[in-house]
């Protein structure tokens, strides 16, 4: 049999710079019959990926008038129905109920915008993001511009460059200790070679920097809980002042980022051939922290988001110990495994002498609270047997539609072809010719929209509990090392 229908094949590309392609089957008269859509990384990839697709839907259905196997091929502009409600101009139907095709721009973009979270920016917060925009930004980096950020003389003469077996000399920042403070450092340690290359062991009690102040005139030091008992600390530091250290000046403990505008004064100096120099960039952290306290505030402190659900307390300090590690990049590595856990029937108290009537949660917090209120973690079980029950509802319900599209058919054969008893001695009439042509096209429209669809449906919801709720299939929702409760 010869098919006379027709294959049209167009490409365009997404907001992500994915090609879409898209194969259409028209009927002989030029009726839309199907489309079938696939990604690639490129047109020919992602044509070939809606050309199985589309051989695969119409396996079924050769030595019919469907039958697409001697069908011609035409490779067209680039189009996309837009039956899309985010899409950006309006959904227009023929009156065959078929999406008008319009030509699409290779650039062109019918994703939905991205959401945005977090509250809306302010008026203040606008201008900021204004000047600061606005702003040229001239960048010294480390290691582009050199082993070094200043001129130092043992440094730059080589008597101290940390070359071949020698040892290294550079600008650190002093501490501001306070009275009672033990303070290790590998000059402190060492009467004769130590070097402070800005690595250091403070031991004292616990301390924020939050409202202190170090002048010629005032010194106050009292932060944090250090004016209470049981309120020791260890404080394990590198990178005071980073990332450009200078001498001369004595800081507190920077648990978070500052900016301080007199620092801009400074020059840098790198190595790079240009002489290439710039004015300190004007903020400085600490680059890298252990911090243990037997009493802190260690969200407030650290500024650690606490926005896990819309009514989440944000402004409460809760004294407790606590342990902050913070750096650029932070790693874990257990040879076996890891183990985070939190609360537990044995731990009824907690070190403050308080109640322990709570486990608490492990929260894993992204952006520190830019993103948005925290989601739960499914518990993967409980979502295997969701997806199951969802399945199993499914397809009940696909069974049902089946078997009233079944009834539906068998009945509107009969109604097509039906004749009544003429009063003329009982003759029979002849069939309807409307009622005719309207089963026949019924039938037609009942056979490929339900009869051939719901099989391969109720197939393709088979294949997904087999490739996503099958614990031996690679694509199994649940980790198999991973745990949550």
């Amino acid at each position: 049999m010869t098919s006379h229908n027709k294959i049209k094949v167009s490409s365009y590309k997404n907001k992500r710079g994915q090609t879409v392609s898209v194969a259409r089957v028209y009927s002989k008269d030029g009726d839309l019959l199907s489309e079938h859509e696939s990604v690639g990384n490129n047109a020919q990839a992602a044509t070939s990926a809606a050309m199985s697709k589309m051989k695969e839907d119409y396996r079924d259905l050769s030595g019919t008038e469907y039958d697409i196997s001697n069908a011609t091929i035409e490779h067209v502009s680039s189009k996309k129905p837009i039956s899309d409600s985010n899409s950006p101009q309006e959904n227009k139907q023929t009156p065959e109920g078929y999406p008008i095709e319009i030509e699409v721009d290779e650039s062109e973009e019918f994703d939905p915008p991205p959401i945005e979270y977090g509250p809306p920016i302010t008026e203040e917060e606008k201008k900021l993001l204004e000047q600061i925009n606005s702003t040229p930004i001239t960048q010294f980096e480390k290691i582009i511009n050199g082993p070094k950020h200043r001129d130092w003389p043992d440094f730059d003469s080589g008597i101290a460059d940390g070359k071949g077996h020698k040892s290294l000399k550079e600008p650190v920042p002093s501490y501001f200790s306070r009275p009672g403070d033990g303070i290790l450092t590998a000059e402190g340690m060492f009467s004769e070679g130590g070097v402070n290359n800005n690595a250091w062991i403070v031991l004292g009690r616990d301390r924020n920097g939050i409202g202190e102040f170090n002048t010629k005139t005032l010194k106050r030091s009292q932060s944090g809980h250090s004016d209470k008992m049981a309120a020791g600390a260890i404080d394990i530091v590198v990178g005071r002042m980073a990332p450009f250290p200078l001498s001369g000046y004595s800081l507190s403990p920077t648990f978070k980022t500052k900016e301080i505008l007199e620092l801009k004064a400074n020059q840098l100096q790198g190595t790079r051939p240009d002489g290439y120099t710039t004015n300190h960039p004007g903020f400085i952290m600490d680059a890298a922290r252990i911090y243990i306290s037997q009493m802190t505030d260690i969200d407030h402190n650290f500024d650690i988001s606490r926005r896990l659900t819309e009514i989440s307390d944000t402004e409460t300090k809760v004294a407790s110990s606590g342990i902050m590690l913070k750096a650029d990049r932070l790693r874990m590595h257990a040879r076996n495994d890891i183990k985070i856990v939190t609360g537990g029937s044995k731990e009824r108290y907690t070190s403050m002498g308080a109640t322990n009537d709570s486990f608490g949660g492990i929260h894993l917090i992204a952006g520190n609270g830019d993103l948005g209120v925290q989601h739960p973690i499914p518990r993967g079980r409980n979502l295997l047997l969701a997806f199951e029950e969802l399945l199993k509802h499914h397809n009940e319900f696909v069974d049902l539609v089946f078997n009233f599209v079944d009834t539906q058919m068998k009945y509107n054969h009969i109604l097509a072809t039906h004749f009544h008893q003429s009063p003329a001695m009982g003759a029979s009439t002849t069939p309807s010719i409307t009622g005719w042509a309207m089963g026949v096209e019924s039938s037609v429209t009942h056979f490929i929209n339900f009869a051939v669809e719901i099989p391969k449906h109720k197939y393709n919801s088979e294949q997904f509990k087999k490739r996503f709720l099958t614990s031996s299939e690679d694509d199994y929702i649940n980790s198999r090392y991973n745990t949550t409760n």
